[in-house]
């Protein structure tokens, strides 16, 4: 059994999990690890890499994004980010929108098993990748979301384990690991009376968008830093201060709010103990020799699709 001593330095990764409104500079914040000299994997399941922009050149050159956001009749980002995570090793044709657990050609050759503490991925949004779940669900199984937002609605229960499973898997790499979410108010009412719903308010927290307000309240738990993004005027604040209902915390920083500028991915890497990286090499990822396949329709692997004599269910997990 290894000394405490050791048990830091072998599983001293950050787990951030980083949310509040849109445009609190969350992504920002994220990719600015390559500031700090960190290499910087981006899946981009919302197209908000646009941001990087705000990096300077020279840390630009250590950030690498992958362009996975959902189309108009596809769930492509959880699809995506499904195969990445099961075993850490895929393959990606981002002009296509193609991903595959087998080597074809024109594809790149994404291995992140190596990976260390040299490298943050950023999951940027797992708002967008809770969106897409649902979306998948209900293409796979012809289902109306105009017509599904009944509480006994198959798709919640599906997309909520799907997502418990994909966030285990991020928490899992063997990198630093940046979850970018959204906040929600959740308001829970109290017990209506001879069959008429109640307006008063039991409790209400603030807690992770997820695929439900329930599953959404299992988020921060599990994750080393909750870090509750918020702008007031000109200035961008984290917090860090939670309680049972405002989800936030971190197990190197004191609770507070501190200021976005001065509480950087680098400063927070120092606090948490984490060595800074020193000429880290850029990504290489080959590409697949030989033609690549014709068309511009991603590949789908099997989902499952629902049968009458079945209970409703999905296999996003089982990609092949």
């Amino acid at each position: 059994m290894p000394t405490a001593e050791t048990a830091l330095k072998e599983n001293n990764r950050l787990r951030i999990f980083a949310y509040g409104p849109a445009k609190s500079k969350k992504t920002w914040w994220a990719l600015k690890a390559s500031e700090a000299g960190y290499r910087v994997l981006m899946f981009s399941l919302e197209r908000g890499h646009g941001i990087v922009q705000q990096i300077s050149p020279e840390a630009r050159e250590r950030i690498y994004i992958l362009d996975a956001h959902d189309g108009p009749t596809d769930g492509y980002a959880s699809l995506f980010t499904s195969m990445a995570l099961r075993e850490y090793n895929f393959y990606a044709d981002e002009a296509r929108r193609r991903v595959s657990a087998k080597p074809m050609a024109g594809m790149e050759h994404i291995d992140m098993r190596g990976f260390g503490a040299d490298t943050v991925i950023v999951i940027d949004t797992y708002t967008a990748l809770a969106i897409s779940a649902m979306r998948q669900f209900s293409y796979e199984n012809n289902i109306d979301l105009a017509d599904a937002s009944k509480t006994e609605w198959e798709g919640y229960g599906f997309s909520g384990r799907m997502l418990t499973w994909m966030l285990v898997q991020m928490r899992s790499l063997p990198c630093h690991v940046v979850c970018i979410g959204h906040a929600t108010q959740y308001d829970k009412f109290k017990k209506g009376t001879r069959g008429k719903p109640s307006t008063e308010i039991e409790w209400s927290r603030r807690q992770p968008i997820s695929s439900s307000n329930p599953h959404g309240m299992t988020i921060a738990r599990d994750w080393d830093h909750v870090l509750y993004f918020s702008i007031e005027g000109r200035t961008c604040w984290i917090d860090t201060r939670g309680n049972r209902l405002e989800d936030a915390g971190s197990r190197a920083l004191a609770p507070d709010r501190y200021n976005w500028d001065e509480l950087t991915f680098g400063a927070l890497a120092s606090m948490a103990h984490v060595q800074q990286p020193d000429n880290v090499a850029p990504f290489d990822f080959p590409l697949v020799e030989g033609n690549p396949a014709i068309g511009n329709s991603p590949i789908k692997p099997t989902i499952g699709q629902v049968k009458q004599s079945v209970t409703k269910r999905s296999s996003i997990l089982n990609l092949k």
